[in-house]
């Protein structure tokens, strides 16, 4: 669809791209529910919110990326090995906690907001 909408009519490129973007929508029509619920969330301000409460879950992934590394590395050079452990261990911790305080938060803040 780019290339043909590349290759048309300069003044006509526009209406090519709405008329694309309103075919897509009409096949894929949880594409469209999804794009509209982003929009909304966005303009309230809670996409931003989302995106604080999503450090909990990256602080657990690289935990746990950190905890097999520091075991292997515990065998070559014991003290870097066991600090990186130690550091995993404590960054699944905080992930954990704060995922949960970020969830606890979201669902008084939801419920305040329906009040």
């Amino acid at each position: 669809m780019a290339g043909v909408i590349e290759t048309g009519d300069p003044a006509d490129q526009e209406s090519l791209h709405d008329y694309a973007v309103s075919l897509v929508r009409e096949r894929l029509p949880v594409a469209a529910d999804h794009a509209r619920t982003v929009g909304a969330a966005n303009a309230s301000g809670t996409g931003a919110k989302a995106a604080e409460g999503g450090s909990g879950v990256h602080s657990v992934g690289l935990g746990f990326l950190l905890i097999p590394v520091g075991f292997l590395l515990a065998w070559i050079f014991p003290p870097v090995g066991l600090l990186l452990m130690v550091a995993g261990t404590l960054m699944v911790c905080w992930g954990l906690i704060a995922a949960m305080v970020g969830k606890v938060r979201g669902e008084s803040d939801a419920s305040g907001s329906d009040a």
